[in-house]
């Protein structure tokens, strides 16, 4: 799927942009890997927003609202979100992980579970 993220006359992503994405067609991996490729695409600094592994992706919105309006977007996906329910992490102040690959999903959780045991006080 070709497509070529809008953007407004102040740099902001148009409504064009965020509707494409509310929209993905999502089906299987695969698409979620072209609407992440697609997101990253429109994002204000890419070195914010990048496959850092195989199949783990890390968004990073530097405070940016147009960033956020992109997650904001992708999140409004339904299919995106059953696709990766347990594959992604959206911490507050802008920062998300999503894990396409089975072993990158693995090491996500059981980071975690580490960082839970520690904000309970608990041994990791």
């Amino acid at each position: 799927m070709a497509r070529t993220a809008l953007f407004d006359r102040d740099g902001y992503p148009a409504e064009e942009t965020l509707a494409a994405i509310e929209k993905w067609p999502v089906k299987e991996h695969e698409d979620c890997a072209d609407l992440l490729r697609f997101v990253a695409g429109a994002w204000y600094w890419p070195e914010y927003a990048r496959e850092v592994a195989p199949g783990r992706w890390t968004f990073a919105t530097g405070g940016w609202s147009g960033n956020e309006s992109l997650l904001g977007a992708l999140a409004q996906n339904l299919m995106f979100g059953a696709l990766m329910s347990g594959r992604f992490l959206r911490l507050a102040g802008g920062f998300a992980v999503y894990c396409l690959a089975e072993e990158q999903t693995v090491a996500l959780r059981a980071e975690t579970d580490r960082i839970v045991e520690w904000a309970w006080g608990r041994k990791g």
